[in-house]
């Protein structure tokens, strides 16, 4: 009766160490490891979206702003632009509604090169004031032709 008995205890052990089932220790540790890595990825790349999202916007808005102004300093004469270049340009910004280099939020400087065949190249760098995350710069040829040519005559 006790061989019987003990077999029996034996095999309800033996059932119950098989049918337990569950997570050691170890097996919650080695989770926990991998959640917090994959939240980690996760959670960076969000943040590298966002901050690349706000650099694309700064970005944009700063090549339209940049491209308004060299379609506003090609309208200025020439003869303005060759006898001083820095001068003519502080102007122009003070006309479209700013002072000094800076408008709208933008900072700008700009350089010319001389005229060469017609044509001077401008460059200009343009940067956000209150972030400074990103400059832009634009290099744009402008028409150096004194206003005073002659009109193009077409025989017909």
């Amino acid at each position: 009766m006790k061989a019987t008995r003990r077999r029996m205890t034996w095999s309800i052990r033996k059932r119950s160490a098989n049918t337990r089932g569950g997570f050691s220790l170890i097996d919650c540790l080695i989770l926990l490891l991998i959640l917090g890595l994959a939240l980690g990825a996760i959670t960076s790349t969000l943040f590298w979206a966002s901050d690349l999202g706000n650099f694309n916007r700064a970005s944009l808005g700063m090549r339209t702003v940049a491209s308004s102004v060299f379609e506003a300093l090609e309208s200025v004469p020439p003869a303005v632009l060759d006898s001083n270049f820095n001068a003519a340009f502080t102007a122009l910004i003070a006309s479209l509604g700013g002072s000094g280099n800076r408008l709208g939020g933008y900072t700008f400087t700009a350089t010319s090169a001389p005229a060469v065949n017609g044509a001077r190249e401008v460059t200009m760098t343009i940067s956000q004031t209150a972030s400074k995350k990103a400059n832009y710069t634009l290099r744009r040829p402008i028409n150096s032709f004194s206003e005073n040519t002659a009109d193009d005559v077409i025989d017909s």
